[in-house]
């Protein structure tokens, strides 16, 4: 029988028989006395320690699904241009330093006028480096040699070593003394060396960079092998 089923009989007990009754309760023990019991017998019932603890008890059922709530402002719509516009500015220098990259690993330098140079130091007649520079997607070099700042930047750029005559783009093989440069420009010639041209021997038709003579332009005929300077404006 249950302890508290126990004491509650007791007191029952205790005051049928008895008018007076005490009872002390503490944690550890219970105890009810009954005077005039002859003797006030005591009777005690001592409780034991707590038990452990038992095993937690399985889940309850999930409780029920919340009402919808109210639906959000439309978002502002998404701006992908700029950045698909960046991505195409990006890929495009990439491009371009792949390119570059290619260039300088073929021999080509770029100058400050953003044309590319490339000195091609086989020994070639004036046609025959005419055709190797348009086999390089190129031509002999004239934007550059019009242009004094970029054609001192030249001279060390691609390396002209003195001692070696060099073919560039410009001739007046058409017409006797109507320089025309490669690209079609009849744009005064403004590096001529003293006295020149010529003409020497009425064959000198084709315009260089003149050996020993401090880089100036001479002309030579055309059938003189010499080195050429190819120039273009496309990275390839």
């Amino acid at each position: 029988m249950p302890y508290s089923s126990l004491m509650l009989i007791g007191a029952l007990v205790c005051s049928l028989l008895f008018p007076r009754i005490e009872a002390q309760l503490n944690e550890q023990s219970c105890s009810i006395s009954c005077p005039g019991d002859r003797g006030a017998r005591e009777r005690s019932i001592n409780s034991g320690p707590p038990g452990k603890r038992g095993p937690a008890g399985p889940p309850g059922l999930p409780g029920r699904i919340g009402v919808k709530g109210k639906k959000g402002d439309q978002g502002r719509p998404c701006s992908c241009r700029r950045l698909e516009d960046k991505v195409a500015v990006m890929k495009n220098s990439l491009n371009q330093l792949q390119k570059g990259l290619m260039m300088v690993n073929n021999g080509w330098h770029k100058a400050s006028n953003n044309r590319w140079y490339k000195l091609v130091r086989q020994k070639l007649t004036f046609a025959q480096a005419r055709r190797h520079c348009k086999g390089l997607d190129a031509e002999l070099a004239s934007v550059g040699i019009r242009s004094t700042s970029v054609y001192r930047e030249l001279i060390d750029l691609v390396g002209i070593a003195r001692g070696e005559n060099t073919w560039i783009g410009l001739s007046d093989i058409d017409r006797e003394e109507a320089w025309i440069w490669e690209d079609g420009s009849t744009q005064r010639v403004l590096l001529w060396g003293s006295g020149q041209p010529d003409n020497g021997g009425s064959q000198e038709d084709c315009g260089h960079i003149w050996k020993n003579k401090n880089y100036v332009l001479n002309d030579a005929p055309c059938s003189t092998p010499m080195q050429a300077l190819c120039e273009t404006d496309t990275e390839s």
